[in-house]
Formats: C-alpha cells, sequence, structure tokens
C-alpha cells in the first residue's frame, strides 16, 4: 500500500557538509544513506528505512531522533501495534509529533488507557486545542463522557478554527452521553455558528437517527433520501436515557413534534418563510421557541405585515396560553414539600420553552408520587393537548361505553388501573430499580381494591381477573400471574391475558403450557404490533420444547410475512420497518441455536450494516461472540452499549458483563455486578439464573476420572488394568480453591514369568488459581504402594486473549511413566508445553511437546498437533473431524520392561458424529460415536494400520455437573504386532449443593 506524503522526519533536517572520509564517524541520522531511506519512506517506501533502524537497534538502544523516526516508520508501514509496544520506559523521549501518531494509532486499537497518557503528555508538551479535543474525544470512548467534557472546559481556544475543533469535539463527547436532548440542543446552537460545517452536520443527522426523527430532506441530494429514510427508521425502538418515552410518542404520534419544528426552521433558513408559515397554522401550540425565533427573523427580514402580525399572535399566545394558567394555578395552590415544588417547576419551565416530549418525561416520572396534585395534573393535560394526544388519553381513561350495572365511579376507578398499566408498561423500560414498577404497582393496588368491592357482577369480576394477570405478568410475577390464570382456568380469558400468562409460563419453563396459550391469543385476531410479538414468543416456546424444525419454518415464515419497508405517514417516503429489524434479530439468535453462532454472526452483521447506532443489535452481537468463545471481545461490545443506552437495556449490557466475568473466571467481578444489579433490579429470571451459575462455580467439586483396559498382547501388554484420578476441591475463596487427589495405576502383566502387577497409587493435595488470563495448579504427593517416593507438580495455562492459550507443566515423579516401568522401579520427571488456536467454537488447533525423563537414564521427547474442527452444527445433531500427527524419539534402554521405540510417527483422523439425545434446558443426555484410522511408523518395524471404534454418553444437569461414560475398541501396531485394546471409562464431575 502506497503510503501517503508525511512530514519531513528528524534525519531530513540534519544533513550536514562534512568530508567523505569521516562519513563513517557520523551518526546514522546523519549519513546520506539514510537521507535517501527516509525519502523512500516519504514517498511510500519505508523498508529500507527500517532495515537500517533495526540494524542499528540491534546494537543497543536508539537514540532519541532515531527512536521518533522508527516508531513513526512502524507506523508508516501498518505495524502500529508493534510501536506501541515499544514504548514503555521511553515516552518521555518522544516529540509531540511522534506522542500524536502513537496516540492516534492507540486509540484506533482502542487502547484507551495508552491513548490518554500519550494525548496528555502531548498536551503538556503542546497544550493546543486539537490535542485536548482528540483527548475528550478518547475518554468518553473509555466510558468517561463527564472527564471529556471537563478536559474540553479547561481547553483554551486561540482563534475561530480552534473553537470548531472544540465545538465538534464536544458534539461527540455528548453523544457518548446518551443524553440526546441536550447534545441535539448543543448542536443547533453549534451549527447556527457554524452553518456550513459538514462534521457538524453529520453530527446532527447522526442524533437525529438515534432518536428515531425522520431527518430533513430538502438538504439532501434526492439519491440519498431512500437510503437515509430507511437507516433513520432503524432506531425507532431502541430509545435511550429519558428519550424512551420520546421514542414512544414517535411511533404514535403524527408528525413528530420535533421533527416537524426542525422542518419549519430548515425552511427559514432556506428563505421559504411563507411555507413554513403556512404548514405552521393550524399547529402553533407545537411551536419551540426556537422554531419562534427563527419565524420572526424569516418574516422581519422578507415578511409582509399580515405575516408579522401572524408570528407576533402566536408568540402571544404561548406567553399567555397554558403555560400561564398553570403557573397562576401554581402560585395559588398549597406546596406540600419541597420536591413537589420542583417538580412543578421543572414542568412549568418545560412547557413554556415548548420542550413537550421533555415534560411529558418528566411528569410521568412524578405522576406516581403526585398523581393527585391539581397543578401537575393540569400541566400533564396541557402536554397531551399539545402533542395531540388528548384522544389517546380519553380513550385510555373513560371513553369507553358504560357497561351494564356499572356505575360511573367504579367505571373510572377500573379505566384508571388500565392507564397506569399501561403507563407502567413504558416506565419499566425507562427506568431502573424497583421504582420502575411503581405506576404497575399502584394499578394492582387499584385492581385489587376493584376486586374486592362486593356488587361485583361475573362480568366484572372477569374483566378484573382478566387484567390482573396481565398486571402480574408484567410486573415479572410470573408464578403468580399463572396460579391465578389455572384457579379460572374456565374463565373466558382475552387474547392480552393469554399472552401475558403464555410469556409467564416460558419464564417458568413451561414452554408446552405457553405454546397452546399463544395459539390461542394469536387465534383472536390481534392488533399486528401485539401479533408479532406473541409470534415471536410462540417460536420461543416452540424451540424450547423441542419442537427445532418446527421453530425454524414458523420464524422463517414471519420473517417473510414482515415487509422490510414501510411507508412512512409524517413524509410519505419508504423507511426500514422496525417490526422486520425486530424477527429478524430474533431469527438471529435463534439461528445460533438452530444452526451455529457462525450463521449467527453474518445475520446479525447484516442487520447492524444498515442500523449501526442499534443498541439491542449490538447486544445479541455482544452475547453471540460469547458463545463464539470470545468472552474479551464481547466485554468490549458490553462496555460500548452502556455509553449510550437508556437503563433497562444498559441493565442488559451489564447482565453480558457478567457473563464475560464468569466466562473469564471472575468471579469476585462477576459477583460484585450481580450484588449491584440484586441491590438496583432484584427481580427476573436473568439476574436469578446468573446468580446461580455463580453460586455453582465457587461450591466444592468433586471430580473422578475412571478407566478399565481389557486386552492387549503387545507393547503395554496390560491385562486387568485398571486407572483411576480422584480430586474433591474445596469451597473456592477469591480466585484460590485447594484440592485433595488421589491416584491410581494398577495393572497385571501376562507377558512376564510369574505374572507380575504393576502398581502406582499416590495421594496429595494442592491448590488452582483461577482467573482471566489463565488456569494454574500446584501440589505435592507422596506414594501409598508401598514405595518411598514423594513427587509434585506445577503448570500453569496463560490466555492472553480469546484465541490463544499458552501452557507449561512440569511433575515431578510423573503419572506419564508407562506402569510396566514400575516392574523395575523406574520413575521420571515430565516437562510439557503446549500452544492451543481457538478462533471459535467449531475449531481448535494444539501443539504439544513434552520432554519425559526416566530414572534409568532413558528420555522421551514427543511432539504432538492436532485439528479439531466441527463441520455441521445443530441442535441435535454435529460432525465433526480431529486429525493429529504425534512422533517420539526415545534414548534405547537395553532390557526396559516398557515400551520405548527409538523413533516412531503416527497420523489419524477421527470423524465424529454427536446426538443430544434429550434436552431440557440445563439437562441434557448426549451421545457420540467415533471412527478412527490411521497409520504407525515404528523404527525397525516399519509401518502399520491403526483403527479405532469408540461409543460414549454424557449426561449433563445443572451448572458444570456431568456424568461420562463410554467404551472403545481398537486396535495399534506395537513393535510390527497388532495389539487389541477394549477400554471402558467413566468420568464425574459433581458440584456439591
Amino acid at each position: 500500500m502506497k503510503l501517503r506524503p508525511r512530514p519531513l522526519l528528524a534525519g531530513t533536517l540534519c544533513l550536514c557538509l562534512i568530508a567523505p572520509r569521516v562519513l563513517g564517524a557520523l551518526p546514522l541520522w546523519q549519513t546520506p544513506p539514510y537521507v535517501q531511506a527516509i525519502e523512500l519512506a516519504r514517498a511510500g517506501d519505508p523498508s529500507a528505512a527500517l532495515t537500517m533502524l533495526a540494524a542499528e537497534r540491534a546494537k543497543g538502544p536508539l537514540s532519541a531522533p532515531l527512536w521518533n523516526d522508527y516508531l513513526t516508520l512502524l507506523c508508516w508501514s501498518g505495524q502500529s501495534p508493534a510501536a506501541l509496544a515499544l514504548l514503555a520506559g521511553r515516552e518521555g523521549d518522544l516529540r509531540p509529533d511522534t506522542l500524536r501518531l502513537l496516540a492516534n494509532a492507540a486509540r484506533d486499537a482502542k487502547n484507551f488507557t495508552l491513548a490518554e497518557q500519550l494525548y496528555r503528555r502531548q498536551a503538556g508538551l503542546a497544550p493546543r486545542a486539537d490535542i485536548q479535543a482528540a483527548l475528550a474525544m478518547v475518554l468518553a470512548e473509555a466510558g468517561r463522557p463527564t472527564d471529556g467534557l471537563a478536559a474540553l472546559d479547561a481547553a483554551s481556544p486561540h482563534g475561530e478554527q480552534d473553537t470548531l475543533v472544540l465545538t465538534r469535539a464536544r458534539a461527540y463527547v455528548l453523544m457518548l452521553t446518551g443524553d440526546y436532548a441536550r447534545t441535539l440542543d448543543y448542536l443547533r446552537d453549534a451549527r447556527d455558528h457554524f452553518p456550513a460545517d459538514a462534521e457538524l452536520d453529520q453530527r446532527y443527522r447522526a442524533v437525529l437517527t438515534r432518536l428515531g426523527v425522520p431527518m430533513p430532506s430538502g438538504d439532501l441530494q434526492a439519491d440519498d433520501r431512500t437510503a437515509l429514510y430507511r437507516f433513520s427508521g432503524l432506531g425507532q425502538k431502541v430509545g435511550s436515557g429519558q428519550t424512551a418515552w420520546v421514542t414512544e410518542v414517535y411511533k404514535r404520534a403524527l408528525p413528530p413534534v420535533a421533527f416537524f419544528n426542525d422542518y419549519l426552521v430548515m425552511l427559514c433558513r432556506q428563505g421559504r418563510a411563507a411555507q413554513a408559515l403556512l404548514l405552521a397554522q393550524g399547529h402553533d401550540r407545537v411551536l419551540t421557541s426556537r422554531t419562534l425565533a427563527q419565524l420572526q427573523r424569516a418574516v422581519d427580514e422578507k415578511g409582509d405585515d399580515a405575516q408579522r402580525a401572524l408570528v407576533a399572535q402566536w408568540r402571544a399566545k404561548r406567553q399567555n396560553g397554558n403555560a400561564i394558567q398553570v403557573a397562576a394555578q401554581a402560585s395559588d395552590t398549597p406546596v406540600p414539600d419541597a420536591v413537589l415544588q420542583e417538580a412543578r417547576e421543572r414542568a412549568l419551565l418545560l412547557i413554556g420553552s415548548n420542550e413537550w416530549t421533555q415534560a411529558l418525561v418528566w411528569l410521568m416520572r412524578w405522576q406516581p408520587r403526585y398523581a393527585t396534585d391539581p397543578v401537575l395534573n393540569d400541566a400533564y393535560m396541557t402536554v397531551l393537548e399539545a402533542l395531540g394526544l388528548v384522544a389517546q388519553q380519553q380513550t385510555l381513561a373513560a371513553a369507553a361505553p358504560m357497561r351494564p350495572g356499572r356505575s360511573p365511579a367504579k367505571e373510572a376507578a377500573f379505566n384508571r388501573s388500565v392507564e397506569l398499566g399501561l403507563w407502567g408498561k413504558i416506565q419499566a423500560g425507562q427506568e431502573q430499580g424497583l421504582a420502575r414498577h411503581a405506576q404497575t404497582d399502584q394499578a394492582l393496588a387499584l385492581n385489587a381494591a376493584w376486586l374486592a368491592a362486593p356488587d361485583l357482577n361475573d362480568d366484572m369480576r372477569r374483566q378484573g381477573l382478566d387484567l390482573r394477570v396481565q398486571l402480574l405478568a408484567q410486573r415479572l410475577q410470573w408464578r403468580q400471574a399463572v396460579d391465578l390464570y389455572r384457579q379460572h382456568a374456565a374463565l373466558a380469558w382475552s387474547a392480552p391475558a393469554q399472552a401475558a400468562v403464555a410469556g409467564a409460563m416460558l419464564a417458568l419453563r413451561q414452554p408446552r403450557e405457553a405454546e397452546g396459550l399463544y395459539r390461542a391469543a394469536l387465534a383472536q385476531a390481534p392488533q399486528a404490533e401485539d401479533a408479532i410479538e406473541w409470534q415471536i414468543g410462540l417460536a420461543y416456546a416452540l424451540l424450547e420444547s423441542g419442537q427445532y424444525r418446527h421453530a425454524r419454518q414458523f420464524m422463517s415464515g414471519l420473517l417473510a410475512s414482515v415487509p422490510r419497508d414501510q411507508i412512512d405517514s409524517a413524509n410519505g417516503l419508504p423507511t426500514f420497518n422496525p417490526d422486520y429489524q425486530t424477527v429478524a434479530y430474533h431469527q438471529a439468535m435463534m439461528t445460533a441455536y438452530l444452526e451455529g453462532n457462525a450463521d449467527a454472526a453474518h445475520q446479525l452483521d447484516d442487520l447492524l450494516a444498515d442500523a449501526p447506532y442499534d443498541n439491542v443489535l449490538r447486544q445479541g452481537q455482544g452475547e453471540n461472540q460469547l458463545l463464539r468463545g470470545w468472552p474479551r471481545q464481547a466485554g468490549e461490545t458490553f462496555r460500548r452499549i452502556q455509553v449510550d443506552q437508556q437503563p433497562e437495556s444498559a441493565r442488559t449490557a451489564v447482565l453480558g458483563q457478567a457473563d464475560v466475568a464468569l466466562e473469564l473466571m471472575e468471579f469476585g467481578q462477576a459477583g460484585q455486578i450481580l450484588n449491584a444489579l440484586a441491590t438496583e433490579q432484584p427481580d427476573g429470571t436473568e439476574l436469578q439464573e446468573r446468580q446461580l451459575r455463580l453460586a455453582d462455580a465457587l461450591r466444592p467439586q468433586l471430580v473422578v476420572e475412571s478407566g478399565h483396559d481389557m486386552g492387549g498382547n503387545q507393547g503395554v501388554a496390560d491385562q486387568n488394568a485398571w486407572d483411576s484420578l480422584t480430586r474433591v476441591y474445596s469451597q473456592a475463596f477469591g480466585h484460590w480453591r485447594l484440592f485433595g487427589q488421589h491416584q491410581l495405576q494398577t495393572a497385571d502383566f501376562t507377558n512376564v514369568t510369574p505374572t507380575q502387577q504393576a502398581r502406582y497409587e499416590t495421594l496429595g493435595m494442592g491448590g488452582q488459581h483461577r482467573g482471566q488470563y489463565g488456569t494454574g495448579e500446584f501440589g505435592l504427593f507422596s506414594e501409598i504402594d508401598g514405595r518411598d517416593r514423594q513427587g509434585g507438580f506445577a503448570g500453569y495455562d496463560w490466555t492472553p486473549d480469546d484465541r490463544w492459550t499458552l501452557g507449561l507443566r512440569f511433575e515431578q515423579n510423573s503419572a506419564e511413566v508407562p506402569l510396566p516401568a514400575h516392574l523395575d522401579n523406574v520413575a521420571g520427571n515430565l516437562l510439557r508445553g503446549s500452544l492451543q488456536y481457538r478462533p471459535n467454537d467449531d475449531n481448535q488447533w494444539l501443539l504439544q511437546a513434552s520432554q519425559l525423563d526416566f530414572s534409568d537414564g532413558n528420555r522421551r521427547q514427543s511432539f504432538a498437533l492436532s485439528w479439531d474442527r466441527h463441520w455441521l452444527t445443530g441442535p441435535l445433531w454435529q460432525l465433526g473431524t480431529l486429525a493429529a500427527v504425534a512422533t517420539s524419539h526415545n534414548q534405547q534402554v537395553a532390557q526396559a520392561m516398557y515400551f520405548n521405540p527409538l523413533k516412531d510417527l503416527e497420523t489419524s483422523l477421527t470423524v465424529t458424529n454427536d446426538w443430544t439425545l434429550w434436552r431440557w434446558y440445563d439437562s441434557s443426555w448426549h451421545q457420540r460415536l467415533g471412527l478412527t484410522r490411521g497409520r504407525y511408523y515404528q523404527a525397525t518395524d516399519g509401518t502399520d494400520n491403526l483403527w479405532g471404534l469408540s461409543v460414549e454418553q454424557s449426561w449433563q444437569w445443572g451448572h458444570g455437573n456431568s456424568l461420562t461414560y463410554g467404551l472403545t475398541r481398537s486396535s495399534h501396531p506395537y513393535d510390527g504386532s497388532q495389539s487389541l485394546n477394549n477400554r471402558a471409562y467413566l468420568n464425574l464431575d459433581w458440584r456439591f449443593r
């Protein structure tokens, strides 16, 4: 790749005019060859200069000028990670330009800690606005937007260009805070000051996109409009922070108020004030102060007297309208506490600024606490009128026709509980902790009082029970909802009630009952939005009940029935259908289970290509990365989600962080996350599931691996051979847990006269360390088989990232010594190294090298390489292969009792078929069949075939408990003759409760 020209490096600045006879004494950076190499680097070929600097570096530490050149050239040649790795201890030698280059490289690599250090060092050398801006953006990207804003506040701009740079950076940092309302206000003012800046304009569009607002189309190219509107609709079901309810309003109110105001402002800026005034007539109640100011400016410049009068009338109405009436009521109404006074003042301030949607969010926050306050209620109705939602409110409140036998008061009480339930559903999506259920709890209390009334007829009681089941499910009280439903099974339940109970049964792991209820609810022809939600629930009920083919077909049919595009009724342009995104997302998550994680990742990538800011999709991406065996990568995804998520969705990302900590065996960190979540939001099955996983990972544990060999008359010549390794682990404390260990190997040998029995039995104890960087253990033991020998072992498997594992282990008096060697009282010490590469859950490479030193003078060196690959995956069946090659070398020992060929080489290919015979959530029963074919070469005895056949079954239950047993039959050549062997084995992994 040809590099772009760069500023002249230090080597080109110091070429001295010295006679050729003294060139050999010059520093490298002053010699003509080096200058020529630097010129080539500037032209796009840094290889020559890098070669010269690498040779110089081999002689010793580089001088400061050459050090800067070397790091710069590494970055130019695409080796930024290598440059960053060389920084430690020499940051003080870096020039400002090198610092900036490396800081940018660290930021690109998402090494935010290093990038922050480098930017701060650069700012200390040259306190410029662009450096402060870069530092602020890095802090925001690291999840510290508040520190980023503080860095910008500390900057001192010099001139208009510095101001623009800092303005762009502040807009970027504000976006990452997730407060899009504040960001939008800032960008409006910034674009007024810098109306022609493309970056601010792009940021403005990004904020509108994240809010789900259709973007103004007047200043777009015609061929870009469809793509932009298609993109902008993707955020309609996301929301963030206090914009969750705003997003809901955009879905229900036409046209969106913010878009309407932005469109009028745009028309005014384009000199089309007459058109803006025409559109605004009849909608003056929703005009913001900013819009009115723009209209006033436009008509003052080019309008006529009638237009000026019209705008003046609107501004006067705003000053003397509902806000003033509400303020007057506020001044006459007693205030019981300071908190209510603050709630009133904030509501009036937002109404006075015509910030209707934010006012609605604010009022909804305080309504559960001050539901009877007349000032807040009047302000609430004012906002609903301004947003055009009065009709919906009346429908929710008391607009339904009176049923026979109901009094107006009783009708109003019932409708009030319905209304609170609907508001409670929205509140649960935008708040955390038990407070998010405040309105749902009020609705349940009103419903309980309504059902307790003595004068209810059968129809009224049925309606009350129907509503209560829905509210209990919304409150996540699954068991109570199901119990109430079963107590009144003969009741004529509505479709929403049946769907709510179906969801509760899914949460309680009763998918077959959930399937029937979802089908019954869907048979009643629900509204489109409910139908999508219930159909997705039905698909999961089919999946979790083991009907995999039906689940796949149903989900595919559902996706085919939902159009990708729809026409936005606010502007008549095509926009992305959010229901399509929802269904496609759930299909991708189902694909991970049915067809494999790689296929699901491709589907999510396709969706994210259209919706890169959609945090629901990114949450699924993080979960998929966990399934593929990439916990660190998933952790980065979850951390980025938390930067700009609404509270409820951010909680989902925090749950993902708990999964990452559990996967990395950082149990202390997982416990802190789960304890914090339990304090904020103690309900929900997801939290309870992870708490159980953590508890099981920390429990005492029993692990038994045992086997019995039945046959073999060559080589090892084992008869009636038994082996077992038993460990009992203690309760974990931090990263550590202790264990006791018993190991036994015994066999009868018929190839010696008389038949002799070899025995190797040890008893010992040790400790194991588990953490994100790997697993290590050490232990000491003593033989209890009559020989007075001790031994020990120590090893560590280091996992620097998601894909690589490097292991090293040493064993003294190792159990790897062949059992026949014990007939001659031979022991041995083992040193083994391993390197594992695991790109994903379907692919694994393993390289091992070991050396076993026998006490009789023999030394065995072994090497092995294997490749484990899953080719076909599914919920019930998997096809895989294991290819392996191994070789060893022994220093021959005359009359050795054990098999020790001078050289040998073995190659094999094993084909495995895995079936899931039975599964129910965390419990399952699997069977595996394996067929092995290969060749074996032994020095002096030639080459022969080998084969093997195995059958294995495994029971799994709970979190980590398993019982595995199997049989193998194999044939392997030893000293030129085939030896048949039959082996039975059993492994147990049990966590004490």
